[in-house]
């Protein structure tokens, strides 16, 4: 099924996960810049004024005042997460679309394929019956058998193409995959 295949191709191709593995780098790195923030409290020192009753306390306090004193650090890791995150969906998103297209393209090319067996086929051989007896007539005129020859490789022509745009849909169909069909499939099959 078309969900198989997104779920293999999700696993299998290589910008996918690069992107996922990108949206974790990025995940992990605004989580270290979230945890390492300005601290507070530069300095305590304990002084002992009076050696009998007095103690000091001396803290001294790190307050940004304003905002070029800000760190900024996390904001961007933070956005590059989110930018990250983003990029994987849109990715994943694609290759989703990509698949549907491509097994939509198979499925149209292989109904091609079956038309032109149960329709042309039978034309094909009719024509080639045709012209083995137009060359057994006597006194036939040559353009009429170059005729019915020219008929006959044109249709055989289009089932050629029609056989290699299926072959091609299916190499299409390989290459959104990131994988053999026949290895998809089997995967497929094994799951259900």
């Amino acid at each position: 099924t078309v969900v198989t295949m997104q779920r293999a191709a999700l696993q299998h191709r290589g910008d996918v996960a690069a992107l996922h593995w990108r949206w974790l780098a990025a995940r992990s790195a605004y989580r270290e810049a979230r945890n390492a923030r300005i601290p507070w409290l530069k300095d305590v020192e304990a002084l002992e004024h009076d050696p009998a009753s007095d103690w000091w306390v001396k803290v001294t306090i790190n307050v940004p005042l304003f905002s070029w004193t800000k760190n900024h650090a996390e904001d961007v890791k933070m956005a590059q997460s989110d930018l990250a995150e983003v990029n994987e969906a849109n990715g994943t998103q694609l290759v989703c679309r990509e698949i549907r297209d491509a097994v939509s393209e198979v499925e149209e090319r292989l109904r091609q394929q079956k038309r032109n067996q149960s329709e042309v086929a039978p034309l094909i051989a009719e024509m080639r019956q045709t012209l083995r007896l137009l060359k057994q007539t006597p006194n036939l005129m040559p353009s009429q058998v170059a005729a019915t020859e020219a008929q006959i490789l044109e249709s055989v022509r289009l089932e050629l193409e029609s056989r290699w745009l299926y072959q091609l849909a299916q190499f299409n169909l390989e290459r959104v995959l990131g994988q053999p069909l026949c290895v998809a499939l089997q995967a497929g099959e094994g799951k259900m």
